[in-house]
């Protein structure tokens, strides 16, 4: 009994360390407040845009990182949801953990959702779409960030992190493989 109790708590080590960037545990961060996701590297904040770096309305429209400022387009708010269920774990396996604190969050310009373009589980840009409930790839996990302050932003649909393309203006929001330490995947939400 005590080998099949060490052999399900190791499963389960294994199975929540790769759930998340390794630095993380849930972070607190506000729900239902406009506030601005900042990338930790380059000090740009994050807002849907039109193509040439003017906010926009349309679903669709690509995200990137604008220099900020106390504007409108560079304000989200984190929708709190609750847990949801992976739908991984049977109902029987009591020792499963297949629920993760999940948000939504949705432009204070346009009222539409952080989402992946084309629900993609791969290397994909980021779009706002209309927030309609159910659509996971809608749906964010928050993590505690690598530096002081920051948070990890992870999708629920693909489990790939927010990531910046790079530290210039107008450059691409996008999702990538979570890595530990990367600037580029560290946001202040404040």
């Amino acid at each position: 009994m005590t080998v099949l109790a060490a052999s399900i708590a190791t499963v389960l080590v294994a199975l929540v360390t790769t759930a998340a960037p390794a630095s993380a545990g849930y972070a607190n961060i506000a729900t239902d407040t406009p506030l601005r996701l900042i990338n930790y590297n380059s000090l740009a904040c994050v807002q849907p845009v039109n193509g040439i770096g003017v906010a926009s309305w349309d679903s669709g429209a690509p995200i990137q990182q604008e220099a900020c400022g106390d504007n409108v387009p560079n304000y989200w708010t984190a929708h709190y949801l609750g847990e949801v269920s992976t739908g991984y774990c049977s109902w029987w396996d009591v020792f499963c953990g297949d629920e993760f604190k999940v948000y939504q969050f949705s432009s204070n310009y346009s009222g539409k959702c952080l989402d992946i373009s084309g629900e993609s589980t791969a290397l994909a840009a980021m779009q706002q779409t209309t927030c309609t409930a159910g659509d996971r790839s809608t749906y964010w996990m928050v993590w505690s960030g690598a530096h002081n302050g920051t948070v990890t932003v992870q999708n629920f649909f693909s489990w790939l992190c927010l990531d910046v393309a790079s530290t210039a203006v107008h450059a691409q929001v996008q999702q990538r493989g979570c890595t530990d330490n990367n600037p580029n995947q560290n946001f202040y939400y404040s």
